[in-house]
């Protein structure tokens, strides 16, 4: 470009002098793509004119083309060797030199004696050496010699999304004024989009070790924030999420998933996005019908498999039928299928868990009411996937662990003590060491029964009956039974948001005194058992 530009740059010590720029564009500007479009399309016009490419779906594709990255297909090693000239040829008609470190030559199939002759050829682009490669890392994923296996990239992306979310860790657990909304919030923002990267394409396509290790990731991660040792005090990991509000990955990427789909079969006709899709759609459609194998792998295959279980049959028979849907309705539909599909998915996992059944009756699993919601972006969100109002309270931090370990199950009194002991006790054996009555210490008794703490649980029941006296809809709670009690102390909806976190505030000034109540035999058992059991609110070692 012509006409000329004053540019000045900042440096630590301040702005330098102005100095002219004579080509080219400002960094940034919206017009530099167009250019490189309009400039680039030389190529890929000479290639087109020569014949050569590959076939795809009926189609010859001699290249693809994104930013500023091309890929140049060939059928044969005469035919790469082919392109290369022209392409060098381009480069020196119109003065460019590109860059052979990031180039690469790679053979996908092929014979033996392919290969041989590859590996052979001394490579060069306009005089650059370019070597051959088993695997190659193109627009942010790692594409391998196969052509088709998805695991190094995604190892790749757990590599990095570990590293990430353990420097993000250190720095949400040492900020003891950090709430866990705001630290999961970071987690999705910060570190998801690496797991996340590509998903539409690679997921269901993945060996479950692969799956595991990467939900590990987010499981390892929201331990750490609420303060959970490594093994999760043997809290379930699903409990864990909804404590949190945090879905699982694969359920991420199936939502994503089912949006390509609709993207895909939506693009304008004629692209080979679409083009391809088509033609392996009906592959695939072929293959069910005669029983061939040919058309079920890879992609399409998987979209089948998803679409099916979550009630798209005949999206998936009439790939056009999405396309009624505006984007909106469709993410709406998507999303509330596969969200039906994993809450009762999880609601069987976890009553087959005893340590997490009793969660499943104080946690709300239905719709966000507005009440309820914490931001606009909360409302009708199910109860699975919306953080729980008391983790906010930063002020009480003991407290609030105190009840998080409640509401989970993992209060290290006997009944825990007794359960992760190698070999476990008898349950009969986890009795109360503090009013000794011969009955098991779980959360039930620590809460509702032992006469220890009689003093202090009859000014929060009297402050509690209060309270709920106020509410829209008076609940009396004296008719309930122990454990109906329990759960409401440690939570569970009654219709009254500004009740229950009155509620909230003297379940935790009950807690914080019975448990210093409770700190000899803590004590006593840590130096007996050799563990380290405690409730701490910096950077806990154990819980």
């Amino acid at each position: 470009m012509h006409g000329g530009l004053r540019r000045r740059v900042r440096h630590p010590l301040g702005l330098t002098d102005e100095y002219y720029v004579g080509r080219g564009v400002a960094q940034g500007a919206v017009e530099s793509p167009w250019m490189y479009s309009n400039f680039i399309e030389g190529l890929a016009r000479a290639l087109k004119r020569a014949g050569l490419g590959v076939m795809v779906a009926d189609r010859r594709v001699p290249l693809l083309m994104y930013a500023d990255d091309i890929v140049m297909l060939a059928s044969s090693v005469t035919e790469l060797e082919r392109m290369n000239t022209i392409a060098t040829e381009f480069a020196r008609k119109h003065r460019f030199q590109y860059n052979g470190e990031k180039s690469a030559v790679m053979i996908f199939g092929g014979s033996p004696s392919d290969r041989a002759r590859v590996d052979a050829t001394k490579w060069k682009l306009f005089g650059e050496t370019v070597e051959v490669k088993p695997g190659y890392e193109y627009l942010g994923t790692y594409t391998p010699s196969d052509g088709v296996s998805w695991r190094d990239s995604l190892k790749n992306a757990i590599t990095k999304a570990k590293r990430r979310s353990s420097d993000l860790l250190w720095v949400c657990r040492t900020d003891r004024g950090m709430r866990p909304r705001t630290a999961v919030t970071l987690w999705q923002s910060l570190v998801r989009p690496l797991l996340e990267y590509a998903c539409e394409l690679w997921s269901g396509q993945l060996p479950e070790y692969l799956v595991q290790e990467a939900e590990q990731v987010q499981m390892v991660f929201l331990r750490g924030t609420l303060g959970l040792h490594s093994n999760g005090s043997g809290v379930s990991d699903d409990a864990i999420r909804a404590e949190t509000g945090c879905e699982r990955l694969r359920d991420r990427w199936t939502k994503l998933r089912m949006g390509y789909w609709r993207r895909v079969f939506t693009a304008k006709e004629g692209r080979l996005l679409r083009t391809v899709a088509e033609f392996r759609h009906k592959e695939c459609l072929a293959s069910q019908t005669n029983g061939t194998k040919y058309g079920m792998q890879g992609w399409m295959l998987t979209a089948c498999t998803t679409l099916m279980k979550h009630g798209f049959s005949a999206e998936w028979a009439q790939p056009e039928r999405t396309a009624a849907y505006g984007v909106a309705e469709w993410k709406g539909r998507v999303y509330d299928a596969v969200d039906a599909y994993t809450d009762a998915a999880r609601h069987n996992r976890m009553l087959s868990l005893p340590t997490a059944a009793e969660y499943t009756h104080v946690k709300a699993w239905g719709p966000t009411p507005t009440d309820y919601a914490f931001s606009s972006g909360e409302e009708n969100r199910l109860g699975q996937h919306t953080p729980e109002r008391y983790l906010d309270d930063r002020r009480r931090l003991k407290a609030t662990r105190l009840k998080l370990l409640c509401r989970l199950g993992c209060l290290p009194v006997m009944d825990r003590v007794g359960r992760e002991q190698r070999p476990k006790w008898p349950k009969q054996q986890r009795v109360c060491m503090v009013c000794r009555n011969a009955e098991v210490e779980d959360v039930e008794h620590f809460m509702m029964a032992c006469p220890a703490y009689s003093h202090h649980r009859a000014n929060m029941m009297a402050r509690v009956m209060g309270a709920l006296r106020r509410a829209k809809v008076p609940l009396t709670i004296n008719d309930m039974s122990r454990a109906g009690r329990c759960r409401v102390l440690l939570g569970k909806r009654m219709g009254d948001p500004i009740v229950e976190d009155q509620i909230d505030g003297y379940v935790k000034q009950f807690l914080t005194k019975a448990w210093s109540t409770r700190s000899v035999v803590t004590k006593a058992i840590n130096s007996v058992l050799g563990t380290k059991y405690g409730v701490c609110v910096g950077i806990p070692e154990d819980i």
